[in-house]
């Protein structure tokens, strides 16, 4: 199966343009999936940029995709585990969005592995009440910061993938 040019797109090597600017201009027959092999990188991004059965040329694009597209010899990373901290000054809200994130992972069908509580961050400040007098007259000031962090299991996803490649 012959590799597309959004396969390239979609990857790491495209620094000047995001993920959902590429597939806003590009149309639908240009995306497929380019990953040929259980936790494989892409060693070469040349390679990637062939064109598909269909005969899709990448000289026949819209000059505001080129310019979108940058070639990078640096190979894509593919990570097993994802962390994701939340911050946010009102625990309510914290866990609200515990609730939203394991209710969405089961509907996926992600496996969250872990939800803990770091420890949360307080920064206090005294300032005075008048600016040129009253020394003795002050208010304190405290900001809490809590943390949320959620862990995502991503390894049986990129077996589901290795199928599209092939």
């Amino acid at each position: 199966m012959s590799v597309c040019v959004v396969s390239a797109l979609l990857s790491r090597s495209v620094r000047t343009a995001t993920r959902w600017q590429i597939l806003q201009i590009l149309p639908s027959c240009y995306c497929t999936c380019a990953l040929t092999s259980r936790f494989s990188q892409l060693r070469n991004v040349k390679s990637v940029l062939r064109t598909s059965s269909a005969g899709i040329n990448t000289n026949s694009l819209p000059s505001r995709i080129q310019e979108l597209i940058t070639i990078n010899e640096e190979p894509d990373v593919l990570y097993k585990k994802i962390e994701v901290l939340a911050k946010c000054h009102d625990k309510s809200v914290l866990d609200s969005y515990e609730y939203f994130v394991v209710l969405a992972a089961k509907e996926l069908g992600i496996s969250l592995v872990h939800v803990y509580e770091p420890k949360r961050k307080i920064e206090r400040f005294t300032l005075l009440k008048s600016v040129h007098i009253f020394k003795k007259h002050r208010v304190q000031y405290e900001m809490r910061t809590h943390y949320r962090c959620f862990e995502v299991r991503v390894e049986h996803y990129i077996g589901k993938l290795d199928g599209l490649g092939k």
